[in-house]
């Protein structure tokens, strides 16, 4: 009897905890099985919403990645039909109409400095850059939906798209465009990755222009909205959010690697930025800057 009351109790106790057990859906964090890129924004999603659990308003939670691999512009339109809870994307004016934004830069605006992918025994082509007039007599190479390539063609730059990210490292090995602009913390994982197409890092210049990586959620879930902008304050506040940020394997190797501060800067408009995002620039402690 004792047994059947214990087993009783238990069943009970988990039914409780799965009632309260508040599940959010995300896109996945890989492209492929050895894309690790991402992995930072889920660490971050995690860190932030576990913030607000010891606030009795909010349930516990579970975090569950798609089961397909989703390209930003078809995950937005998961995202308002319910089959996702959140998503993480660089934000323009025509993404913060289709979902709500939470309006804190994830990479502190990291994703606003771009160097590039480019193939072995090349370096000396873009060594003799000082222009970004003469960089635009060269082609670059990004996703077909990606914010970036709106940002690059607005600018002048000749772009060659391709709907499958991992498509572009090939592309660039056979010569159809000439160089890749990736975020600072990005190309030295992904030239591992792709180290048999003989890619490297290039090492003097460097894009700049304002492009801010956001959490969305569906218009009409204000109260995840809520919560993840809770949480990413707390996180702030505390240090939590800046100690990931600096230590997180993936985005370290910005400070160790990028050095960012002695390359040539050609700074780019981006048009995309609705007026509220634009106001985010007045808060100088949500961003970084050259020499921090």
């Amino acid at each position: 009897m004792k047994l059947i009351a214990y087993t009783v109790v238990l069943v009970f106790i988990t039914t409780i905890c799965r009632a309260n057990t508040l599940t959010i859906r995300h896109i996945p964090t890989a492209q492929a099985s050895n894309d690790l890129r991402e992995t930072y924004y889920l660490a971050l999603l995690e860190l932030v919403l576990n913030k607000t659990i010891p606030d009795q308003t909010y349930q516990q939670l579970s975090l569950l990645p798609s089961k397909r691999i989703v390209y930003r512009k078809r995950a937005f339109e998961m995202l308002r039909s319910g089959e996702l809870d959140v998503l993480w994307s660089m934000t323009s004016s025509a993404r913060e109409k289709k979902a709500l934004p939470i309006r804190v830069p994830l990479l502190k605006g990291l994703l606003s400095y771009r160097i590039f992918i480019i193939r072995q025994g090349e370096q000396q082509r873009f060594s003799v850059i000082d222009s970004l007039e003469q960089l635009g007599r060269l082609t670059a190479g990004q996703g077909l939906h990606w914010a970036d390539t709106k940002v690059l063609q607005a600018n002048g730059l000749e772009v060659v798209t391709a709907a499958d990210y991992n498509s572009l490292f090939s592309l660039l090995q056979h010569k159809r465009f000439d160089y890749f602009p990736r975020g600072v913390h990005e190309p030295w994982h992904e030239i591992l990755v792709h180290k048999d197409k003989k890619l490297v890092v290039e090492q003097k210049l460097l894009l700049r222009y304002p492009s801010p990586v956001f959490f969305f959620v569906s218009n009409n879930n204000t109260s995840l909205q809520q919560r993840i902008k809770s949480g990413l304050k707390i996180a702030i506040a505390d240090g939590s959010f800046e100690q990931l940020l600096y230590n997180h394997p993936i985005t370290q190797k910005i400070f160790s690697s990028a050095n960012i501060s002695q390359r040539l800067i050609f700074d780019l408009v981006n048009p995309q930025l609705s007026p509220e995002t634009k106001a985010l620039f007045e808060d100088k402690s949500l961003w970084y800057s050259v020499g921090d």
